[in-house]
């Protein structure tokens, strides 16, 4: 697969990109697995150290596209937007490989310290692993009247619109339907949006930042009052 591609609004034109069969080492620190071709090292998306697989590369990035030789420690992702979603990177790998590689980058940072310890395992900072994250970032964006909401997609500024998120806290998933509204109730004038969410003891915290300034009228605060006070936000 290759070709320059169409040019970007920026006028450039897209790299070329090239399929290429490799065998995959370590896992980088931001989950990619490292790997050369022609003397140059390479950072290949969605696979794991020992892998045999089919690429597609462009500027010293890929991901796969078909696993060859597959590790023991692949396993089924069981989120429905991890690939086109940015915020995970390995979970294609099991419970097991993703401790490992955990520990090794506290080992890799004590080195490039030069620190000698003896790093044991990992342990949970979530405590109850069902709990999930207490905090999310999500983007918003209002388009032709309906609401796009969620993570911004890997190495992308576009939304992915999600419907579940495995990570969070009941609490944060929960109140999806209650973010839309908030979003579409602010309206397209404020452009992109971003809300932070945090699970506390009195409720969930939101805190909203707009592109634009908005232009509200008494009625338009007291209607997010109204949809606050229905979802409970602290």
């Amino acid at each position: 697969r290759s070709g320059s591609g169409r040019n970007n609004r920026r006028g450039a034109a897209k790299p070329a990109q090239v399929t290429a069969e490799l065998t995959l080492g370590p896992l980088g620190s931001e989950g990619d697995a490292r790997a050369e071709l022609d003397g140059k090292r390479l950072h290949i998306a969605f696979g794991l150290p020992g892998e045999r697989v089919r690429a597609g590369i462009a500027n010293g990035r890929g991901e796969v596209d078909d696993v060859l030789e597959a590790s023991p420690d692949r396993v089924t992702p069981p989120c429905p937007h991890f690939g086109v979603c940015g915020g995970c990177a390995l979970q294609h790998a099991s419970p097991e490989a993703m401790a490992r590689f955990k520990r090794d980058r506290v080992v890799e940072a004590l080195n490039r310290a030069g620190v000698e310890a003896n790093v044991g395992q990992t342990l949970s900072a979530w405590g109850d692993a069902a709990s999930g994250r207490r905090r999310a970032v999500f983007q918003a964006d209002v388009r032709k009247g309906a609401v796009v909401l969620g993570f911004a997609g890997r190495r992308s500024h576009q939304i992915v619109d999600q419907i579940t998120c495995l990570i969070l806290t009941p609490e944060i998933e929960r109140a999806r339907d209650a973010l839309r509204a908030i979003s579409a109730q602010l309206g397209a004038d404020v452009g992109a949006m971003r809300l932070a969410v945090t699970a506390s003891e009195t409720g969930l915290d939101v805190a909203i930042t707009t592109e634009r300034s908005p232009h509200m009228r008494y009625q338009d605060h007291e209607a997010l009052a109204d949809l606050a006070r229905k979802a409970d936000l602290a």
